[in-house]
C-alpha cells in the first residue's frame, strides 16, 4: 500500500463538493476556495443545491446560476445542472438552456425519470450524475443504473457505500459524513489497508491494544491527548475545531485518498467552510506521509 509521495502530489487533490445555494455569497468561504484552488491542492465540484433549496423553500434562478458559472470567483473543476426536484421535464429544459448558453454541465438522472434518459444524457456528456439516492431500495436502484451505464463515467450523489465502490468503481461520488461520527463521541480511524477502526473515549481510558497505539503513531497523535475528556467534546464556536474533529478529518481523508489511489474513484467531501482549513491540513499530512 506504500505510495511514492511525488506521485501523490502530482495526481491527488482534496476533492470538495460545494453547494451554490448554501456557500456562494459567503465572502470568507469564496476566498478560502480560491486559495485552495490556486495552491493546486483542491478540485471543486459545484452542485446547484437545488435539493437544499427545495427543502428550505428557497428559489434558485437559472440565469443567476448561469451567470455565476460564466464568471466564477474561483476555478471550478466540474458542475452539475440546476435540477428541479420531482419534475424531470423542467429539469431537461434547464439542461438544454445551460447547453445553449455554452456551458457543459453534468446531467443528473433521478428516480422518476425513464432509464432511457441515461443514454440520452451520454449523447451530450461523458459523465452523468446519479441523484436522489436517499430512499429505501437505494442499493437496488444503483445496481439498475450501473447496468444501464455499462462502464461509462458516473458520479453517485450522496452515496459512498464502500462495498459498492469496490465492485462498481464509479468515476466519482460524494459523501457528507466526513465528521458526523465525531458529533456522537465516535471516531473512525482508517488504517493503511483501507479498513476503519471505530473508537470511543472508553478505548483510551483503559490500556489500548498495541494495534491502536501503532495507529495513533501513524496519525501523529499522543495517547495521553485522547485520554482527556475535553478533547472528545465538540467546540463551542464553529470556527474552532477540537482534536476529535480534526482526527475525523484525518481518518476520512486517508480513506478517500486510498480509494482514489487504488480504485480510481474520486470521493468528494462536503464540509462546512469553517472546517476547510482542517480538511486541507489533514490532506497535506497524508500526502507528505505517503498515506
Amino acid at each position: 500500500m506504500k505510495v511514492k509521495i511525488s506521485r501523490l502530489k502530482d495526481d491527488l487533490k482534496f476533492n470538495y463538493l460545494v453547494s451554490y445555494c448554501y456557500n456562494i455569497g459567503q465572502q470568507d468561504g469564496i476566498m478560502a476556495l480560491r486559495d485552495g484552488v490556486e495552491e493546486g491542492k483542491m478540485d471543486i465540484l459545484l452542485d446547484s443545491g437545488a435539493f437544499t433549496a427545495y427543502n428550505t423553500g428557497k428559489d434558485i434562478e437559472l440565469m443567476d446560476y448561469i451567470r455565476f458559472l460564466k464568471d466564477p470567483p474561483f476555478k471550478i473543476w466540474k458542475y452539475f445542472t440546476l435540477d428541479v426536484v420531482g419534475k424531470p421535464k423542467e429539469y431537461w429544459i434547464n439542461y438544454y438552456r445551460m447547453l445553449d448558453a455554452g456551458l457543459n454541465p453534468i446531467p443528473i438522472f433521478t428516480p422518476g425519470d425513464s432509464f432511457d434518459s441515461i443514454d440520452k444524457m451520454y449523447e451530450t456528456s461523458d459523465l452523468i450524475g446519479i441523484g436522489g439516492l436517499d430512499f429505501q431500495g437505494i442499493k437496488d436502484h444503483v445496481k439498475l443504473c450501473m447496468q444501464v451505464i455499462d462502464g461509462r463515467k458516473a458520479h453517485w450523489l450522496g452515496f459512498a457505500n464502500f462495498q459498492f465502490l469496490k465492485h462498481y468503481k464509479p468515476f466519482s461520488c460524494d459523501s457528507s459524513n466526513i465528521i458526523s461520527g465525531s458529533k456522537y463521541g465516535r471516531l473512525g480511524l482508517c488504517r493503511s489497508n483501507g479498513k476503519t477502526i471505530a473508537l470511543t473515549r472508553e478505548d483510551f481510558i483503559k490500556k489500548p491494544s498495541y494495534k491502536i497505539v501503532r495507529l495513533l503513531e501513524e496519525y501523529g497523535v499522543r495517547l495521553e491527548d485522547l485520554k482527556r475528556k475535553e478533547n472528545w467534546q465538540q467546540p463551542i464556536n464553529p470556527p474552532e475545531t477540537g482534536l476529535m474533529v480534526y482526527l475525523a478529518f484525518m481518518g476520512m481523508l486517508r480513506k478517500s485518498l486510498l480509494i482514489q489511489k487504488h480504485l480510481g474513484t474520486r470521493l468528494f467531501h462536503v464540509c462546512h467552510r469553517h472546517d476547510l482549513f482542517w480538511a486541507l491540513k489533514a490532506f497535506d499530512f497524508w500526502v507528505e506521509k505517503g498515506i
